[in-house]
Protein backbone atom coordinates (compact mmCIF):
# COMPACT_ATOMS: atom_id res chain seq x y z
CA UNK A 1 0.00 0.00 0.00
CA UNK A 2 2.85 2.46 0.95
CA UNK A 3 4.25 1.78 -2.63
CA UNK A 4 0.55 2.27 -4.08
CA UNK A 5 -0.42 5.16 -2.38
CA UNK A 6 2.43 7.03 -0.27
CA UNK A 7 3.27 7.74 3.26
CA UNK A 8 -0.33 9.77 3.40
CA UNK A 9 -1.59 9.74 6.77
CA UNK A 10 -5.09 10.85 6.14
CA UNK A 11 -8.12 9.96 8.18
CA UNK A 12 -12.12 10.04 7.24
CA UNK A 13 -14.50 10.18 10.28
CA UNK A 14 -18.15 9.64 9.65
CA UNK A 15 -19.65 11.47 13.00
CA UNK A 16 -23.33 10.61 13.40
CA UNK A 17 -25.03 13.37 16.06
CA UNK A 18 -28.15 15.54 16.59
CA UNK A 19 -25.72 18.71 16.57
CA UNK A 20 -24.75 17.75 13.21
CA UNK A 21 -25.14 21.54 11.86
CA UNK A 22 -23.11 22.93 14.79
CA UNK A 23 -20.31 20.38 14.38
CA UNK A 24 -20.16 20.96 10.82
CA UNK A 25 -19.85 24.64 11.58
CA UNK A 26 -16.68 24.03 14.15
CA UNK A 27 -14.75 21.83 10.77
CA UNK A 28 -15.35 24.21 7.93
CA UNK A 29 -14.82 27.39 9.79
CA UNK A 30 -12.27 26.46 12.72
CA UNK A 31 -10.64 23.48 11.51
CA UNK A 32 -10.56 24.52 7.99
CA UNK A 33 -11.72 20.87 6.71
CA UNK A 34 -14.39 20.18 4.47
CA UNK A 35 -17.77 17.96 5.09
CA UNK A 36 -20.55 16.33 3.47
CA UNK A 37 -23.42 15.36 5.02
CA UNK A 38 -24.85 12.01 4.07
CA UNK A 39 -28.88 10.50 5.10
CA UNK A 40 -28.68 7.86 7.31
CA UNK A 41 -31.84 5.67 9.15
CA UNK A 42 -31.01 3.96 12.66
CA UNK A 43 -30.90 0.51 11.82
CA UNK A 44 -33.18 -0.17 15.22
CA UNK A 45 -34.87 3.43 15.28
CA UNK A 46 -35.97 3.72 12.04
CA UNK A 47 -35.33 7.45 12.62
CA UNK A 48 -33.37 9.25 10.54
CA UNK A 49 -29.89 11.01 10.84
CA UNK A 50 -27.92 13.10 9.67
CA UNK A 51 -23.96 11.86 9.31
CA UNK A 52 -20.94 13.89 8.86
CA UNK A 53 -18.25 12.47 6.38
CA UNK A 54 -14.99 14.61 6.98
CA UNK A 55 -11.09 13.70 6.05
CA UNK A 56 -8.56 15.29 7.83
CA UNK A 57 -5.04 14.95 8.29
CA UNK A 58 -4.08 12.65 10.92
CA UNK A 59 -2.64 15.57 13.13
CA UNK A 60 -6.29 17.01 13.40
CA UNK A 61 -7.39 13.75 15.05
CA UNK A 62 -7.24 14.93 18.79
CA UNK A 63 -9.28 18.05 17.84
CA UNK A 64 -11.91 16.88 16.15
CA UNK A 65 -12.33 14.29 18.38
CA UNK A 66 -11.93 17.06 21.26
CA UNK A 67 -14.84 19.64 19.65
CA UNK A 68 -17.20 16.73 18.95
CA UNK A 69 -16.76 15.34 22.28
CA UNK A 70 -17.63 19.12 23.84
CA UNK A 71 -20.44 19.83 21.53
CA UNK A 72 -21.99 16.45 21.56
CA UNK A 73 -21.02 13.90 24.48
CA UNK A 74 -23.36 11.40 22.70
CA UNK A 75 -22.05 11.83 19.39
CA UNK A 76 -20.93 8.87 17.47
CA UNK A 77 -17.86 8.72 15.83
CA UNK A 78 -15.97 6.30 13.17
CA UNK A 79 -12.20 6.75 12.53
CA UNK A 80 -10.92 5.18 9.54
CA UNK A 81 -7.85 5.30 7.52
CA UNK A 82 -8.14 7.08 4.38
CA UNK A 83 -5.05 5.45 1.92
CA UNK A 84 -5.53 8.33 -0.86
CA UNK A 85 -6.94 11.32 -0.33
CA UNK A 86 -7.39 13.84 -3.63
CA UNK A 87 -8.53 17.31 -4.08
CA UNK A 88 -8.16 20.50 -2.24
CA UNK A 89 -6.46 20.41 0.98
CA UNK A 90 -4.77 17.19 0.15
CA UNK A 91 -2.75 15.99 -2.82
CA UNK A 92 -3.46 17.44 -6.38
CA UNK A 93 -4.73 14.74 -8.92
CA UNK A 94 -1.38 13.83 -11.32
CA UNK A 95 -2.07 12.65 -14.91
CA UNK A 96 0.09 9.91 -14.49
CA UNK A 97 -1.11 8.71 -11.42
CA UNK A 98 -4.67 8.07 -12.44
Amino acid sequence: DRMLYGLDSAKVAYIISDRFKEIADVLVNDLDRGVTILQGQGGYSGAEKKVLMCAFKQRQIVSIKKMVKELDPSAFIIVCDAHEVLGDGFREYRQNEL
